[in-house]
């Protein structure tokens, strides 16, 4: 037999640490995590400072740009004027134009940008010195009209605007309504700082600035959490490093492909490699001890409690390997849910107990109300020289009060009616031709459980308030089976032809529940009542005044087949 490993939760913990810190002391000597950091940190500071380099020289460029443009401005105010005011066909118009389209052709080439022009919305005419071809010029032409007429267009500031897929820097400067202005190409403007592929201009929302149909967003600056994160571009993971511009709302990226930095740590990779696997070794243990040491013995015990919380008084908890404290403590729930186990059972069979009890006397309540009205019956028979009838009524009610009297809580349902049939010939002797007796029943129904004088009840009271000498009253007991949410039930309806219920009456029986907490009059409604609540899973009760007719009792009762053994416990 296999002994079983044993011992205190503070000493496997010593053991673990003891274990965690060897593992720990010769993985550190291979860590050379912190010169992965420095090179990165190396490779990353080098590439800012090539990058502010780039950036300053792009801003002294546009910035040169925008001072032509300002000087421009003032040195051809009375152009400018000229050919807002002049009329098109004017030589004063035609002149100013030449001057001006000469002067944006001498300076294009000392200038970085590839276009200067003017614009007169009112006029609605475009004059440009453009380097560009003519389908590119002809697109930025139209875009910056509709740019300047919407006034979408922001004056001396330059702005970012995509035509035909690439994307184009724009300043404008806006004179008494004539704009001028320069476009430039944002692929030859990092053309004119670098000759490499991998410098891009980007947006403060990380979107990069290259051919529009390639679409490409990296984390905007302000959000990396960490300045050395890659980033997957066309497939490839790269180091994106942005810079902001002065003279523009945009930023200077340039992307380093993976690869290229792999080659400069490639010495550190195979020391990178095995410190991983230590660290896997490592939390490989740690989950490992937690699992079997500490998650199975704690999951044990609350799938324990989730069952006994559920009624499951069979649940434990199995007692293996474990640590002395989940031992003592697996030990004491199980013996706690088996004393609980226990007490459940006493107190169900005393709860039993007292049912039996309480229906015993509920029966012994209704048999005197029943006895009285019988003898009251046979007394005045004998007064009326009606021996042989007095005589059959007391042998019949010998028979009765052994039914009633009997310790089973249910009895067949056909008994029940033949009880209510015997009784309503009992009654015939004391008022002749005045009850006519209505019974449907199917013989489906016949070995259903009924309480006793669960229809008696009900009957005995119609006659005894109801029946009137020489008028004819109807009693009419109609039994049927329909299923109610997968539930089978069986319903009793009880109707007379009488006077039915008075409107009071009726307003206290419409919550049964309070007047038989409250009644102390009609035994026979209340007790019947009490009684169903014992037997039955469902038991409803309603009264009401049936058209045309007299009062109506309908009963809702569980379909419960008779058996011979005590219902109560299987109820």
């Amino acid at each position: 037999m296999k002994k079983s490993v044993t011992g205190s939760l503070k000493s496997y913990m010593v053991f673990f640490l003891v274990v965690l810190t060897i593992l720990f002391t010769i993985t550190a000597v291979y860590n050379n995590y912190t010169a992965l950091s420095l090179l990165k940190k190396n490779i990353y500071s080098n590439t800012m400072d090539t990058l502010v380099l780039y950036q300053k020289n792009l801003d002294e460029r546009l910035l040169q740009t925008e001072t032509y443009l300002h000087s421009k401005m003032l040195d051809s105010s009375r152009n400018l004027n000229t050919l807002r005011t002049s009329s098109l066909d004017q030589t004063d118009w035609f002149s100013a134009k030449y001057q001006l389209t000469q002067n944006f052709t001498a300076a294009l080439p000392t200038y970085t940008t590839n276009c200067f022009f003017c614009y007169l919305p009112e006029k609605k005419q475009f004059i440009q010195c453009t380097n560009a071809d003519a389908s590119t010029s002809a697109a930025l032409k139209k875009t910056l009209s509709s740019l300047i007429r919407s006034e979408q267009a922001e004056c001396q500031s330059w702005m970012t605007i995509s035509v035909k897929g690439d994307y184009y820097i724009v300043y404008i400067l806006n004179y008494f309504g004539t704009y001028i202005g320069s476009w430039c190409s944002l692929k030859e403007l990092l053309n004119t700082v670098s000759n490499g592929s991998s410098l891009y201009f980007s947006t403060p929302e990380g979107r990069l600035l290259r051919n529009q149909y390639m679409p490409l967003s990296l984390t905007p600056p302000e959000e990396k959490s960490s300045p050395y994160l890659y980033e997957e571009v066309d497939g490839e993971k790269m180091l994106s490093i942005s810079h902001p511009l002065n003279t523009a709302p945009f930023y200077l990226t340039i992307l380093v492909p993976r690869s290229e930095l792999s080659g400069k740590y490639q010495t550190l990779r195979n020391v990178i490699i095995i410190v991983a696997a230590c660290f896997l070794l490592i939390w490989f243990t740690i989950f490992t001890f937690l699992r079997n040491y500490i998650q199975k013995p704690i999951y044990a015990l609350t799938n324990a409690i989730t069952e006994l919380k559920e009624g499951n008084l069979d649940a434990c908890i199995p007692v293996g390997r474990q640590p002395d404290e989940f031992r003592h403590l697996s030990r004491t729930f199980n013996e706690m849910v088996q004393e609980i186990k226990d007490l459940k059972i006493d107190v169900y069979e005393r709860k039993l107990q007292r049912q039996r009890l309480e229906m015993q006397y509920l029966k012994q309540q209704i048999t005197p109300h029943f006895m009285i009205n019988c003898l009251n019956t046979v007394y005045q028979l004998t007064e009326t020289h009606h021996a042989d009838l007095a005589r059959t009524m007391l042998r019949d009610l010998s028979i009765h009060l052994r039914y009633t009297l009997s310790s089973g809580q249910t009895v067949p349902l056909s008994e029940e009616l033949e009880l209510v049939r015997n009784y309503i010939e009992l009654s015939n002797i004391r008022y002749p031709g005045c009850i006519a007796y209505f019974q449907e029943c199917p013989e489906t129904l016949c070995n259903t459980a009924a309480i006793p004088l669960l229809i008696l009840n009900f009957v005995e009271n119609t006659i005894k308030y109801e029946v009137v000498m020489g008028e004819l009253l109807e009693i009419h007991v109609e039994i049927s089976q329909k299923i109610s949410n997968d539930t089978s039930l069986v319903e009793i309806c009880i109707w007379d032809t009488g006077n039915g219920y008075s409107p009071d009456f009726l307003h206290r029986l419409s919550d049964i529940d309070h007047y038989a907490e409250t009644e102390n009059y009609h035994i026979g409604i209340v007790n019947t009542y009490l009684r169903a609540k014992h037997i039955y899973p469902v038991h409803e009760f309603s009264f009401c005044n049936r058209p045309s007719a007299g009062a109506q009792i309908m009963m809702s009762l569980s379909y419960l087949p008779f058996e011979p053994v005590n219902p109560v416990s299987q109820s």
